[in-house]
């Protein structure tokens, strides 16, 4: 279906995601196609009604094993809109022409309108002075607005007012002028491993009916946007495992955004009506509605539109001028452009750039692209009645407390930590000494946002988590009550700790052979001046007679300064194998072990030295959580102590330079594109930030979704995974960013920050 109407004469193919590379050629999976074959492969063709049959006419392929295939989907290319249904007249303005001359009249109806010029309508029920001899007449449209319709008519024009009466269009005399801009898309899901969709067998689903309109394909092209760049060119490179798993993560996502089986309508006849889902199929997360609903209409303007091989629709052209590969119109005429040349391409595009660029200086990229929703009638609703700030997509899961550290394991769950009652703690604050703590969770979300697991203690407040090699989940405390925590996953999940080691340790950081560092205080109690101040390895998987993790190293730096050890907060690592950490409440940044950084003991931590990084001379002031590019870069939000917010580049040699990161940069994560996320905590955004530059690109609101956003991190699809630490919820912004590998301590080690897998 069209926005408005079914599409005549497309041509429908089963493609099945490709093995040539990311966006590779996809494979038409069609065994036979009634229609015939093309460039595309085989296909078969919509009716007047939009119909289509592909009972027998392809063979999904399985996967290796018991191990679902790659997703298998829907391709209706070409064809043009139909209407055949009623049209409700209200009131019938003054017809135009030269008068009684035999030259003819156009009378334009004014109403609810369906209708498209070029489309043919055969008028019926008129009523009033002269009007009834045009019932009976089938007159082309010759203009179309949302609220009326112009028709010609050769005969001499009636007078006089029509009320209440119905105008009924029928089909053409002859089929009409295919539109090649429609590309509409819907994801089945993934190839089940026996069978196909129409039969049952081990991981599939039975589907008997599936509504494809522009819902469905900014659905698919949202959710596929870091495989894809055309409806054509959906894949991943051959045996990669990661790859794979995040494509097919990605296949089940295009299912929360919109159901194939029609389950929502919209409740105003504005058009074929199927819409978003509201919330997710389990309803487990509430799913950005309005906004793929605002997004199918602005792709059905052009669907819609008069447009064809030869002469282009203005709602096309425009689509096409803006919606570009990298988020700058084609009219700048910077070299590397690329304007799409059909809708799924377009809605592709858009989720790549969802507010344009920084390159392009002017603002109008949202402004004209949301202009295209009020082109036509507005076929999908509810859809946003304001101008959005930017076209991001978004599913918010509700979880316990306030969350504020995420990871992403190499399956594409998301592991968490949350304070659940800690009072006047802000964001990973620990208790002070002889305060009372609060409850924490550390929690395992799967890809689809429903809860693995969740461990509780009512004893200390959990800081960061990390996710080591073996994919167990760890965390440590911020309170000196209790030890630090793994958690492996299983059947059941089985959790260990270190006795008696660590105290005030919130930033563990893997490595990419099971071992995970802390920085940490003394042993026992709360720290106080002069205390040591620990970095601790623990090895998880080697060495341990009883399985259970051990201390395989640990270094101390006697302190002798005011510096508070349990501000040492956040750490990331770097492909070097270095380690960075940074005290929150002390403004210093290290990479241990030292080398090129002078004023660091080897193996050790600098304690009370605000000149730890040689070379920089930008202010530190609240580091927050770090993250490492594929340079060796790492890029550290200052959250605003002394009035410093901006984000502090840190080159390996203690270089450094400072870039424009919203009002609260709180939580950093890079892309597989080597693309900086920053999380803005005060002005609830997330911005994006070149990394060969700096330059920041433009800042997301995602659909308001955003409430004290802390913690970020990009999984294997290309989404990213937001904190709510101000509204207890998980944000999935969904295909925003380019699909990375996990976990970071393994990708750091394989060369993989900043890269796709």
């Amino acid at each position: 279906m069209g926005g408005h109407a079914p599409v005549v004469g497309a041509h429908v193919y089963v493609m099945q995601a490709g093995t040539g590379g990311y966006a590779s050629a996809a494979t038409n999976i069609m065994g036979s196609g009634s229609a015939g074959s093309d460039t595309h492969g085989k296909y078969v063709l919509t009716d007047f009604a939009g119909n289509f049959n592909i009972s027998g006419d392809y063979a999904c392929t399985p996967g290796a094993g018991t191990k679902p295939g790659l997703p298998v989907y829907l391709v209706a290319a070409g064809g043009a809109p139909y209407v055949a249904i009623p049209v409700s007249v209200i009131t019938q303005a003054t017809g135009s022409g030269p008068g009684n001359n035999g030259t003819g009249f156009n009378d334009t109806f004014v109403g609810a309108n369906l209708l498209y010029v070029g489309e043919y309508v055969t008028l019926a029920n008129l009523t009033g002075s002269g009007w009834t001899s045009l019932n009976g007449l089938t007159l082309q449209v010759v203009a179309a607005t949302p609220t009326g319709f112009t028709v010609y008519n050769a005969n001499f024009g009636p007078t006089g007012p029509v009320t209440e009466t119905s105008a009924t269009a029928t089909p053409s005399p002859a089929p009409p002028v295919p539109n090649p801009a429609i590309a509409n898309v819907a994801v089945l899901g993934n190839c089940p491993t026996t069978g196909n969709f129409s039969s049952s067998g081990t991981g599939s689903d039975i589907i008997t009916q599936v509504y494809m309109n522009e819902v469905s394909a900014a659905a698919a092209a949202y959710s596929l946007s870091g495989f894809a760049s055309g409806p054509f060119n959906i894949g991943i490179p051959s045996g990669n495992a990661m790859a794979t798993t995040g494509i097919q993560n990605a296949a089940n996502n295009a299912a929360q955004l919109y159901s194939i089986a029609g389950q929502y309508v919209s409740n105003v006849n504005a058009g074929e009506g199927h819409i978003a889902n509201p919330t997710t199929p389990v309803g487990n997360g509430t799913v950005a509605q309005a906004a793929l609903d605002t997004l199918g209409n602005i792709l059905a303007s052009c669907v819609d539109s008069p447009n064809t091989a030869s002469s282009a629709s203005g709602t096309c052209t425009t689509l096409f001028q803006f919606a570009t590969n990298n988020g700058i119109p084609s009219f700048e005429g910077v070299s590397g452009t690329v304007s799409p040349t059909d809708t799924f391409t377009a809605a592709v595009n858009m989720a790549h750039n969802p507010a344009g660029s920084a390159a392009y200086s002017g603002d109008d990229i949202v402004e004209n692209l949301y202009g295209l929703q009020s082109a036509e009638t507005t076929p999908f609703s509810p859809n946003l009645t304001l101008q959005p700030v930017d076209f991001t997509v978004g599913i918010k899961f509700p979880v316990n407390g306030s969350p504020e550290s995420v990871v992403v394991d190499a399956s594409g769950n998301f592991w968490y930590s949350s304070q659940i009652s800690a009072a006047a703690q802000g964001p990973n604050e620990p208790c002070t000494n002889g305060s009372t703590c609060g409850t924490s969770e550390v929690d395992e979300l799967s890809p689809l946002g429903v809860s693995l697991y969740s461990h509780t203690n009512n004893n200390f407040v959990y800081g960061d988590v990390t996710v080591d090699s073996n994919g167990n989940a760890w965390t440590g405390n911020l309170t000196g009550y209790e030890d630090s925590t793994e958690i492996l996953p299983g059947t059941p999940y089985a959790t260990d700790t270190v006795s008696q080691t660590f105290t005030y340790a919130a930033g563990p950081v893997a490595d990419a052979i099971g071992d995970v560092f802390f920085v940490h205080g003394p042993t026992a109690g709360f720290p106080q001046n002069g205390d040591n101040i620990e970095l601790t390895e623990i090895n998880a998987s080697r060495g341990s007679a009883n399985g259970s993790p051990f201390i395989a190293s640990s270094f101390s730096v006697n302190n002798g300064t005011t510096e508070s050890y349990y501000n040492v907060r956040h750490g990331a690592i770097d492909q070097a194998g270095f380690l960075w950490f940074v005290s929150e409440g002390g403004s210093i940044i290290s990479r241990i072990p030292a080398g090129t950084i002078t004023g660091l003991p080897a193996l050790g931590f600098p304690i009370g030295n605000p000149n730890d990084i040689s070379n920089c001379s930008a202010t530190i002031a609240t580091p927050e959580v770090p993250a490492i590019d594929g340079n060796g870069n790492a890029w550290i939000p200052m959250n605003g102590a002394g009035g410093v917010v901006n984000i502090l580049e840190v080159t390996s040699t203690g270089n450094c330079s400072t870039h424009r990161g919203g009002s609260g940069p709180y939580g950093a994560a890079v892309d597989g594109a080597n693309t900086v996320w920053i999380t803005d905590d005060t002005g609830n955004t997330i911005t994006q930030l070149n990394s060969s530059t700096g330059s920041a690109s433009v800042s997301y609101a995602v659909d308001q979704f955003l409430n004290k956003p802390t913690g970020i991190a990009v999984d294997t699809s290309g989404d990213l995974l937001i904190t709510n630490y101000g509204s207890s919820s998980i944000v999935e912004v969904i295909g925003a960013a380019t699909p990375t590998y996990a976990p970071l301590g393994v990708a750091a080690a394989l060369g993989k920050l900043g890269a796709k897998p």
